[in-house]
């Protein structure tokens, strides 16, 4: 960690990997930022006796929830000035920002602390020669005796099939047991809140209660959101280990490859790029 991350009295580490930044909002600014928000309400709000966007600002603020003018303004100002903050202390964040007010008077600078998290620090260690050893062990695919001759290539297929599962399956499993990786836990807790509620979403619509859902699968609540915790725990230390070793290995993804799968469709680009190049790699890693 750089010297001004440390010294900066306006960033705090909570964790080895996730900070809180504290920005302050310049009242000048607010109010600027609060007027041009009232301008745009403005343009949009219909208020009797006046035409759509007509109306003088002072009947459009007592017309309007002061949250909503100051909601407006701070989406404006708020995401420029946290940008400017870590651009300056250097911090370069993986996850959106989670914005807490504490100080917020009218005619003062407002003050906020911004939670996020960085990217963690990843160690391979031996990887590859533990990679290895689970491709050395890997058996290849024979037909049964019983297997009958005109299904002989279709069986073989599919044993072909299942025993590249089963390595993938293994590769994988092996880089969680080898790779050291502290995932942040607001990154985890962010996931693990969007999970849990659609979980329960679900389960409402199905007019069962979590508590009765538990009880029907003879566990607890607590039980299966320590249980997916983990699950996510674990994706996400394989999704940083595969980038950590595409970096490496300088696995790439080129124009033509998106350009050959996309065929033209409208596709997120980036996305398709992120799976590519992980299958890349994972195809890197069976064949050590």
């Amino acid at each position: 960690m750089s010297d001004k991350k440390q010294k900066d009295k306006n960033l705090q580490w909570i964790d080895k990997n996730t900070f809180q930044l504290s920005i302050s909002l310049k009242k000048e600014e607010l109010k600027n930022a609060y007027d041009e928000a009232i301008k745009h309400i403005a343009s949009e709000i219909k208020i009797d006796g006046f035409r759509k966007g007509k109306a003088p600002k002072d009947i459009v603020e007592k017309n309007t929830d002061k949250d909503k003018i100051y909601q407006e303004a701070l989406q404006k100002i708020l995401p420029k000035a946290y940008l400017e903050k870590i651009k300056e202390l250097d911090l370069k964040p993986i996850i959106n920002p989670k914005f807490q007010i504490t100080s917020a008077q009218e005619g003062n600078d407002w003050e906020v602390i911004a939670t996020a998290a960085q990217k963690p620090e990843i160690d391979l260690f031996d990887y590859k020669e533990k990679i290895k050893e689970v491709n050395a062990k890997v058996k290849i695919w024979t037909p049964n005796k019983e297997t009958q001759p005109d299904k002989e290539g279709e069986n073989k297929e599919q044993g072909v099939n299942k025993q590249k599962e089963n390595q993938i399956q293994k590769i994988l499993d092996t880089l969680l047991s080898v790779v050291k990786i502290e995932i942040p836990s607001i990154i985890t807790e962010q996931e693990l809140n969007r999970r849990m509620s659609g979980l329960f979403d679900q389960l409402q619509s199905m007019g069962l209660t979590p508590q009765a859902y538990a009880e029907s699968k003879g566990t607890t609540i607590e039980y299966i959101r320590k249980n997916i915790s983990k699950q996510i725990e674990d994706n996400y230390k394989i999704e940083f280990a595969l980038e950590e070793i595409a970096e490496k290995e300088k696995i790439k993804v080129e124009k033509e490859e998106l350009e050959k799968i996309s065929k033209g469709q409208p596709v997120d680009q980036h996305y398709l790029s992120h799976l590519l190049r992980q299958q890349k790699t994972i195809e890197y890693l069976s064949n050590l």
